[in-house]
């Protein structure tokens, strides 16, 4: 009743509004059309049948309405009114539009048009039945109007562009009328009006990329047949211009008519004397060469040969040398444009056909990737002869192409300066004037670097003739080029400077420049320096810092950002150099920015970092700035958008330590802040605050810091110490730990609430690791530092062992943290009687009978725990911790046991002569307990794995070890052969010469399960940093991954396992096996059905596969592979078993998918461009699932997360170029529009996206 009452409401409104649209008054006209639209934007107005019916009739009345404004808004409303109106009035509206558009007058004509295009663009998606049905009745109309109107009749025009904007948004819909569109547009090329024509085979484009594959074949065929048979010099160039589009819009299904099509084109080019035909033959290469490289790769050597004659070609002009030093430079000439202009005539278009093959040369370039060396070499010497062309418009495309070179080099070799020889026990490689390590580039990698660096004279030289010239865009792409030249070879420019740097400063300092082309100059300066040693820059540094010191004053806020953070990367050059006497100049500049409060934030931020590093570095060249310094950085500190810069310049100023800076004065009004900072909601502010505490009460040289501010500052620590922020905790930690040491006296007050902070931690199950250690520290140093009223061995102990007595429940973290901490106590007192008489009382409890669960279970680990910290507890012979732990192993608790191994492991890494002996014995003669001793084992392998040299009692042990665990190696227990894979990888570590040849034989053994610990235990050895064992897994790591082809699942699995971390801990393991090793990763991302068994659990029948887990692996593997060694990839061949990945049932491995498909976005955007109709058919999949009814949560949360990675994919394949023409994906992107819920989820990505690219937790180094 309530909507009846709503729609009754709605039509006495709806009458009200047409009445006003029919007044005489055209503002009462135009606001009654503003009120109706509005309305119905907002869902307040329900329209019946007799108010839509009216509302139709009125609007179209209105289209022919004499003042232009009502008619404008009419049209906008038609587009609001399709979206809410029924079937029948969208008909009557289309039917309308269209006999208007046909049969109108004029003015008429064009605004039905227009009103006609409006309405198919709002037609709601989701609709299909409503959308079809319309489109059905309106697709013929428009063909019979083609088909009736004059061949030079205006409105063709318009009725062509409808066409093709119902075909590229409804294609898919309207497939019975496909044939008789086709028709009626092919008729349409064969007309004169260029317009027309170029409207025609973009309406035949989006069709074919929808259509049958009969029809599909049936319009290329008439397309190649016009071609061969086209004369004159328009007809040859409608045909090209089509195939183009159809390549663009449907590359998969254009490849397989390359061979028919690619040689007409050639031989085109080859007799065409039209330049702007050539450029279209030439567009048609580009885009054949992107859309389909495969297919192409047969036609290089002609397309070279084509684009190489082409790029030079300029008929009217020729290029003498001496023209080519004295034009176009910067000089006193008053001219705007370069000199060579004034050779240019209207009527010469050879400029297109140069820029046509600079593009196709890019193409070239990026669509083979596995013959970059090879492009280098051919293209590369091309280019750089070409770089002096006269025309801007053909030498920007010229220098884009050598930049896709290098960008392409970059994606090869992704982080050059990683590459740079640091270590002086290898030999270094030479390319060009940069010296690499060998072990850090593959065979490839090296070879594309040398075909770069053997260019690097001629190029470098052409581009330091081009900075002289005035044109401000060709200089931009200079500094675009040297950028990416210099990432790519980092120090190849040091010899360049003296030409390069005068370029930079005319850049930088010349009124005339740009704000865009001062900050090119600058990015580039600030990449030469990070790619360079400090050292090459002595000779330069003056002109250097007049440059950075104009670009700071530069009254532009983002021009003066991008100084300052020159100057700041400036400081470790000037301080190398010894250059101290140019520190003022720059530093007041910097100084300047620093004073002013209405100044853009960025440059604040900036110049605060600067300001505190010149200070923390350069002190004694400008000790008078230091106090004014020091008093603004106490003003910035006050405003709460630069407190935090603030607070990160002062931790540098600390921890500088330079005796000139004298802190003092700013440390009264410093505390009290710190107090106010830490009480903030703000975390990166208070771990800022904590590390500058730390920092001060380091220096020990600040007397001041000795007040009761100090006091109040560690008042406010306890409560920060918690699980919920372990982060925080540990720096707190470390700052008390300083006090004990510094200034114990105001620690005191608070030591009671620290240490119920400390012992509330302790009981944390997420306590470990560095935080850990934290406590550990501040423990050791309360004991062996006096403090006032700190509590005695015997009551320390006491308040830090309750928890094991009074609060049930602990985790099994919570009992090694206060093991751990009882033997910091017993070792840090250093009264070796007290420690005694503890391990007795532990000794006692264990063995009494009436103790609970927790105090045994505690007094293990403490036992073991003295023995790891404070050995000598144990050295008089009168108490054997190893008889009382052993016991343990009999007990019915799995904790006991498992702490009893730690125990008797932590014994021995105290004390190896006399507990590792015990524990090979015990594993030998105790086979029940075997699992158990191999975890106290492992303890003590793990301990000297870290050590940097080993002990030696400890190597003279290892020939009994090994062999104890390489029979343990074919165990039951999967734990137990863990145990072993881990102990036998870490042992290698220690003695690769001699372990990794016993480790290599396993892997022949009969047993899978020995097969897959050998290889399991490869992974122990594998690090992301350089380690002596290297050398040798290099050698015989293949060895080891030829099980990828193992008949063991599981053996195949560790190997994928193992190839994973190589692959992303030290490629260069693994690189150079990869030709071998791919196919088997590719094999194991196949679903096996003869791995799928059924299991009955209860009622329900459910499926099992046992190959998940290799499949996964599989998965991870490539998905590490194209982060880390994208150079080996054949990528379509990759791309082919990520879309099997796509259609995979399992959720973990299309979300691992999703994620490859955005990393490809981003790396390969042309070959994934290629394959986007089955990927967009799997995505589109994905959106469209619903959970079942019955689903639970967890299932529903599941079909979210691979919805919002679903959207995650489009919006990143959004951003690749040309997207947009790829009709798949907009099909895409239009379901996500026209779902509310695809529309909610959509939102909350790009929110998330935003948070992460916000500025939180703010890196120190703000460059």
């Amino acid at each position: 009743s309530a909507n009846m009452a709503t729609t009754a409401t709605s039509a006495y409104h709806v009458a009200q509004l047409i009445d006003k649209m029919m007044s005489v008054d055209k503002d009462y006209r135009f606001m009654a059309v503003n009120d109706l639209m509005r309305e119905l934007q907002t869902n307040n107005m329900r329209l019946d049948d007799d108010s839509e019916k009216k509302v139709v009739r009125m609007l179209i009345r209105l289209l022919d309405d004499n003042n232009g404004e009502v008619q404008n808004l009419a049209v906008k409303c038609l587009g609001t009114v399709t979206q809410r109106v029924k079937e029948a009035q969208a008909e009557t509206l289309v039917d309308a539009l269209c006999s208007m558009m046909v049969a109108g007058s004029e003015s008429l004509r064009d605004v039905s048009s227009i009103a006609l295009k409006t309405v198919v663009g709002h037609l709601p998606v989701a609709n299909t039945v409503f959308v079809t049905n319309l489109m059905k009745r309106l697709v013929p109309k428009l063909n019979a109007a083609l088909e009736q109107t004059k061949p030079n009749d205006s409105v063709r025009l318009e009725v062509v562009d409808v066409i093709g904007d119902v075909l590229t948004r409804f294609g898919s819909l309207i497939a019975p009328v496909h044939r008789e569109t086709q028709k009626i547009l092919l008729d349409q090329l064969l007309l004169e009006r260029p317009a027309l024509k170029k409207k025609s085979t973009l309406a035949l484009s989006a069709m074919m990329a929808v259509c049958s594959t009969d029809l599909f074949k049936d319009t290329m065929d008439v397309f190649v047949e016009r071609l061969s048979d086209a004369k004159g010099t328009h007809s040859v160039r409608t045909y090209v211009v089509a195939l183009t589009c159809v390549a663009k819009s449907n590359g998969p299904r254009f490849a397989e008519y390359i061979p028919r099509v690619v040689p007409k084109i050639i031989e085109q080019v080859e007799a065409a004397d039209d330049d702007e035909l050539k450029e279209a033959l030439l567009q048609s290469l580009e885009t054949f060469l992107y859309r389909c490289p495969r297919e192409m790769a047969a036609y290089q050597d002609q397309v070279l040969r084509i684009v190489t004659t082409d790029l030079t070609y300029d008929p009217n002009y020729s290029y003498s040398d001496d023209e080519e030093e004295q034009s176009m430079e910067i000089g006193d000439g008053d001219t705007d444009e370069d000199d060579a202009e004034d050779y240019s005539d209207d009527d010469d278009m050879s400029w297109k056909v140069r820029r046509a093959s600079a593009k196709t040369i890019e193409a070239m370039i990026v669509s083979r990737r596995d013959q970059l060396s090879m492009s280098v070499q051919t293209l590369g010497p091309l280019l750089i002869s070409r770089l002096r062309e006269r025309e801007e418009n053909v030498r920007i495309d010229i220098y884009n192409a050598y930049i896709a070179i290098l960008s392409q080099a970059r994606l090869v070799v992704p982080n050059a300066l990683a590459a740079l020889h640091k270590d002086d026990s290898e030999e270094p490689i030479k390319i060009g004037t940069t010296l690499f390590s060998p072990s850090a580039l593959s065979g490839e990698q090296q070879q594309l670097l040398e075909a770069i660096a053997a260019q690097s004279e001629p190029l470098l030289k052409a581009v330091m003739k081009q900075l002289r010239l005035k044109s401000p865009k060709t200089r931009s792409l200079c500094f675009d080029l040297l950028a990416n030249f210099v990432r790519t070879l980092p120090g190849s420019l040091a010899s360049y400077l003296p030409s390069l740097l005068p370029g930079l400063s005319n850049a930088v300092l010349d009124r005339s420049s740009g704000a865009p082309m001062k900050i090119d100059a600058l990015s580039l300066l600030a990449r030469v320096i990070k790619c360079h040693d400090n050292n090459v820059f002595a000779p330069h540094l003056e002109s250097i810092v007049q440059l950075t010191v104009g670009a700071i004053q530069d009254s532009f806020y983002k021009v003066s950002a991008e100084g300052l953070s020159v100057a700041s990367l400036l400081v470790p050059v000037i301080r190398d150099c010894g250059s101290g006497n140019l520190v003022p100049t720059l530093y007041n500049a910097i100084f300047e920015k620093l004073k002013i409060n209405d100044i853009d934030q960025e440059v604040k931020e900036r110049a605060i970092y600067a300001a505190g590093l010149f200070i923390a570095t350069f002190a004694d060249d400008m000790p008078a700035m230091v106090p004014t310094t020091l008093e603004l950085m106490m003003e910035r500190l006050r405003n709460e958008m630069t407190r935090l810069y603030a607070v990160r310049a002062l931790i540098m100023i600390a921890e500088s330590r330079n005796p000139l800076v004298d802190i003092s004065p700013i440390v009264p009004f410093l505390l009290p802040t710190f107090t106010e900072f830490l009480k903030k909601n703000s975390r990166a502010l208070r771990i800022g605050t904590l590390h500058l505490i730390e920092a001060l009460l380091l220096r020990g040289d600040i007397s001041v810091l000795d007040s009761e501010d100090l006091t109040l500052i560690f008042a406010e620590l306890p409560p920060l110490i918690r699980e919920s922020d372990l982060q925080i905790s540990q720096l707190c930690l470390k700052c008390i730990t300083v006090g004990l040491q510094a200034y114990p006296d105001r620690v005191a007050p608070q030591l009671g609430a620290i240490l119920s902070s400390v012992i509330h931690l302790s009981q944390s199950a997420l306590l470990q690791g560095a935080t850990l250690q934290a406590s550990l520290d501040m423990i050791q140093t309360l004991v062996s530092n006096p403090v006032p009223g700190k509590p005695e061995f015997e009551e320390l102990l006491d308040q830090l062992t309750a928890p094991i007595y009074d609060v049930p429940n602990l985790s099994r973290q919570a009992f090694q943290s206060i093991s751990a901490a009882t033997g910091v106590v017993a070792a840090a007192s250093g009264d070796i009687e007290k420690a005694r008489s503890l391990a007795e009382k532990l000794a006692d409890q264990l063995q009494n009978e009436t103790s609970t669960d927790a105090i045994r279970l505690f007094s293990v680990h403490a036992l073991g725990e003295l023995g790891r910290r404070c050995p000598k507890v144990y050295e008089n012979g009168h108490l054997e911790p190893e008889k009382l732990i052993i016991p343990a192993f009999n007990s019915s608790s799995e904790d006991l046991k498992a702490a009893a191994a730690q125990a008797l492991g932590a014994l021995a890494v105290g004390n190896h002569a006399r507990f590792l002996p015990f524990i090979l014995n015990e594993i030998q003669t105790q086979p029940k307990r075997q699992y158990l001793l191999l975890h106290a084992l492992k303890e003590v392998i793990g301990h000297e794995s870290t050590n940097i040299v080993p002990i030696e009692v400890f190597r003279s042990r290892i020939s009994e070890i090994w062999p104890v665990l390489v029979d343990h190696a074919d165990g039951n227990e999967e734990g137990t052969r863990n145990v072993v894979a881990e102990c036998l990888g870490k042992l290698s570590v220690i003695d690769p010469h001699g372990l990794l040849p016993e480790l290599k034989s396993l892997v022949t053994s009969p047993s899978a399960r020995v097969r897959s610990a050998a290889v399991t235990a490869v992974k122990y050895m594998i690090s992301d940093e350089k380690r002596p064992v290297d050398a040798v897994l290099q050698q015989c790591i293949g060895e080891f991954l030829q099980t990828m082809t193992d008949s063991d699942l599981n053996v195949r699995r560790v190997a994928l396992v193992v190839l994973n971390s190589a692959a992303h801990n030290k490629p260069s393991l693994i690189r150079n096996l990869l030709d071998v090793l791919l196919p088997s990763v590719y094999s194991e991302t196949q679903v096996r059905k003869e791995l799928i068994r059924e299991v009955e659990m209860g009622p329900f029948k459910h499926q099992v596969d046992d190959g998940l887990d290799l499949r996964k692996s599989a998965f991870e593997c490539m998905y590490t592979l194209l982060e880390s060694c994208l150079e080996k990839l054949e990528i379509f061949e990759f791309i082919n078993y990520v879309e099997n990945g796509l259609r995979d049932m399992h959720h973990d491995i299309r979300l691992l998918s999703y994620l490859m498909l955005m990393k490809l976005a981003m790396l390969c955007p042309s070959q994934l461009v290629q394959r986007l109709d089955k990927i967009c058919e799997s995505l589109k999949t994905q959106l469209q699932t619903k959970p079942k009814s019955n689903a639970v949560k967890q299932e529903i949360d599941k079909q979210d997360e691979l919805k919002r990675a679903v959207i995650r994919v489009v919006l990143a394949l959004q951003k690749i170029p040309d997207a947009e023409r790829h009709q798949q994906l907009v099909d895409v992107a239009a379901m996500m529009r026209s779902s509310a819920e695809l529309r909610a989820l959509t939102e909350v990505v790009q929110r998330d996206a935003m948070r992460t690219f916000a500025v939180g937790d703010v890196p120190m180094d703000t460059i």
